[in-house]
């Protein structure tokens, strides 16, 4: 079935968007630092923070319906892999032989350069410098620091893929999930496992908005009164104003993103053109780390402005060299649709994400 026509495409980019603008606040920053929705929230959230959260409930609805559409553990795996692997490995690639003109320190780099692409190619014991490279910039020494939440998207695809295998993938254990995420987040379970603490605190939430966006998949058929989205409006205010997490709310707020997803509109076709939005995601912050070390004391918005159109550039080179022939290599001849756990929506619906 053809996808409806979408924003996905257009909503990627805009996230991308608001996580490169959110870290030129934090590279340019010789204090601290405020971004604008960091002052709007009361320091509460800020501009990456959401961004992230709208790529995580994004990928939770788009991945969940890619296994429903076929539970073939291979072909998904194979699928999700070249969706990743091949951009990722190329811009680490890119940075080490970039980095290695600009090291102060030659003889320490080689090692470093080995072991700043091999471990982050494999993403779960990833190396955030490079010898010798930025370390007179505000955020030193770090080369990459957006390459973390990858981890934990991985994360999700493989817990997806064991609820299919199980065939559990059904929206009230989806859901069920996502509470025990919130009740992590909330009761501060991950200051309990000692040295672990840190992958919780980041997994916790960021699975929760994931987990979201799989419910969302289940709930696409239904029709919504308005009073929910009112009700999710008020909600969206009243929870971090009552120092509450967002992601309490987070099945809400995604049924109500992916719903304006689907809304008409002039730039469904936004991405005719390609996905630059994971290369610029990936290129974006070595990109201003860069800038910032030619020229120190640029304002976080030169920042933006100057990184923009260069990391456009490497995302549409990455789109066309690497990325797009990788996924190429995916293509099958379309399966039968499979039969849908009970749970997860009828089979056929107005609305079917697009192939991811």
């Amino acid at each position: 079935m053809k996808p409806a026509p979408n924003h996905f495409d257009l909503a990627r980019f805009v996230a991308a968007l608001m996580v490169m603008a959110s870290h030129a606040f934090a590279l340019t920053a010789h204090g601290p630092y405020v971004e604008p929705l960091v002052f709007l929230s009361g320091h509460r959230t800020d501009m990456g923070a959401v961004g992230v959260a709208a790529f995580f409930i994004m990928s939770g609805y788009l991945i969940t319906g890619s296994w429903l559409r076929n539970h073939d553990l291979g072909d998904y795996l194979r699928a999700r892999a070249l969706r990743i692997l091949p951009g990722l490995a190329v811009s680490l690639i890119f940075c080490a032989a970039v980095g290695a003109l600009l090291t102060v320190t030659p003889e320490q780099y080689l090692s470093s350069a080995l072991s700043f692409v091999g471990r982050n190619v494999l993403m779960f014991r990833g190396q955030g410098e490079l010898a010798g490279v930025f370390v007179d910039n505000p955020f030193a020494p770090t080369v990459n620091g957006s390459l973390w939440t990858l981890r934990y998207e991985v994360t999700c695809y493989l817990l997806v893929a064991a609820l299919g295998l199980v065939r559990q993938l059904r929206t009230p254990v989806v859901l069920a999930i996502w509470a025990l995420c919130c009740a992590g987040v909330v009761s501060g379970v991950a200051d309990r496992f000692g040295g672990g603490h840190e992958l919780l605190h980041k997994l916790l939430p960021l699975a929760g908005w994931f987990m979201a966006g799989a419910c969302t998949y289940g709930w696409r058929a239904l029709q919504v009164p308005r009073s929910v989205w009112l009700a999710t409006a008020l909600l969206s205010v009243l929870v971090p104003a009552l120092g509450g997490n967002l992601v309490l709310i987070a099945p809400l707020l995604a049924l109500a993103l992916i719903r304006a997803l689907y809304l008409p509109g002039p730039l469904t076709s936004f991405g005719r053109y390609g996905d630059f939005s994971y290369g610029l995601y990936i290129y974006a912050f070595p990109v201003q780390q860069w800038l910032v070390s030619m020229m120190p004391q640029q304002t976080p918005w030169q920042n933006f402005l100057m990184t923009f159109p260069l990391t456009l550039l490497l995302a549409v080179l990455s789109w066309y060299l690497v990325e797009r022939p990788c996924l190429r290599l995916k293509s099958r001849p379309a399966p039968s649709p499979a039969p849908q756990p009970a749970g997860m929506g009828p089979e056929l619906t107005p609305i079917e994400p697009p192939a991811r």
